[in-house]
């Protein structure tokens, strides 16, 4: 069996389901500066002599699991970077397939996915990554468990936290509630005099667009605690136990 480099159809299900669990390890390796929305996956497409071209891929029997090479490639400031890798599909419900077909509608953590990009690849990823930042003016704080991505904000900005799971109305709640707490704590002790970084003048809201959703936008007013009370703010996610999955000011 040979391997041609042309795309294989996928469905909309499987492909969302891709990008869900890829995206997650992308915003941890690579702080969440990586836009998947910008981004195209193409399957080698398989041929079997005996079959002709394969809208589905060859399973083996080990682990259950597939290995297969996808073309990453990637739109950024007008040009098309492309860098292969390496897909590992898992078969979560342990079938006995003699292939794993890709155009069938799946259901949410059906299958396991995980990409890495090969090695000589990795360096120019890097690079590519490196470029964004600079020419985006991003700022990235390693020091906290969530990749943290900050694009010039001012006195007023908004900081995005989204978690790896959805929340409900009441868990949000509970969440603001600590986040409150933590600003309010941090300007006491500068008001005693036990600190001298500045206040944080105010939240102004909290938005969140569901009833349930994965994600919240806190409204700040930083007065002049500036980046000191931006980390606040990261300090109070990162304490509230919840798991978050990335932090985006802007």
């Amino acid at each position: 069996m040979n391997d041609e480099r042309v795309s294989v159809e996928i469905s909309n299900s499987f492909r969302n389901e891709l990008i869900r669990q890829i995206g997650k390890q992308f915003k941890k390796d690579f702080s969440n500066i990586i836009d998947l929305n910008l981004v195209t996956l193409t399957f080698n497409k398989f041929y079997d002599e005996s079959i002709g071209y394969l809208s589905s891929l060859p399973k083996y029997s080990f682990q259950n699991c597939l290995y297969v090479t996808v073309n990453f490639k990637m739109f950024y400031g007008g040009s098309a970077f492309a860098y292969p890798g390496e897909l590992l599909i898992e078969d979560k419900k342990k079938r006995v397939e003699e292939y794993l077909p890709l155009d069938r509608e799946i259901e949410k953590d059906e299958y396991i996915f995980e990409f890495r990009f090969y090695e000589h690849v990795l360096p120019s990823v890097e690079k590519l990554v490196e470029g964004i930042i600079k020419r985006k003016n991003i700022k990235l704080f390693t020091e906290f468990v969530f990749p943290v991505k900050m694009q010039s904000p001012g006195l007023d900005c908004e900081i995005k936290v989204s978690f790896l799971e959805v929340q409900t109305k009441e868990n949000k709640s509970i969440f603001i509630s600590k986040v409150i707490d933590a600003v309010r704590i941090y300007n006491l002790a500068n008001e005693l005099g036990e600190n001298s970084t500045g206040l944080i003048h105010n939240i102004i809201k909290v938005k969140s667009e569901k009833t349930t959703s994965d994600s919240l936008t806190f409204v700040v007013d930083l007065g002049s605690s500036g980046e000191e009370g931006l980390k606040v703010f990261f300090k109070a996610f990162e304490e509230s136990k919840f798991e978050i999955e990335s932090v985006e000011v802007k």
